[in-house]
């Protein structure tokens, strides 16, 4: 996974706005369902997975500590993102929509993660035999 729930709830869930615990276990309660934070941290990371898989090798490799904390920021926006039920806040939707740009560039090429080998190239390719019909093998015959 590419956050923790340390890390979740240190960027999303403060004494003065607790969202996470609001999100998770209902308005006043003390703290957060953690087995729900934990599930969406899960599917964020997974989500990420889909993107990045396209041309990095996973798990990545060789990342450095700003790129490591990126990822974190990612998948805890992507996480707080889909904690929401129904309609999230309009930071929360941008914020997201921030977050799959990022991993949309990455998996178009345009950004390099870590110092891994790039993923396999998927594709077709068509071996065949030579050409017997050619026009000089016709010559004559018409």
């Amino acid at each position: 996974m590419y956050a923790d729930l340390d890390t979740l709830r240190a960027r999303h869930d403060r004494p003065e706005h607790p969202e996470l615990t609001e999100l998770t276990a209902g308005a006043g309660a003390d703290a957060p369902d953690l087995d729900r934070l934990r599930r969406a941290l899960a599917a964020a990371s997974g989500q990420m997975d889909l993107y990045l898989g396209v041309r990095h090798r996973l798990p990545l490799a060789g990342l450095s500590d700003t790129e490591r904390e990126e990822l974190a920021r990612i998948a805890c926006d992507i996480a707080r993102y889909r904690l929401w039920p129904d309609d999230a806040p309009e930071t929360v939707r941008v914020r997201y929509a921030e977050a799959i740009g990022v991993l949309e560039q990455a998996a178009a090429g345009r950004l390099r993660l870590g110092r891994g080998a790039p993923a396999p190239r998927l594709g077709a390719r068509l071996d065949s035999a030579p050409r017997r019909l050619t026009r000089r093998a016709l010559d004559g015959l018409c």
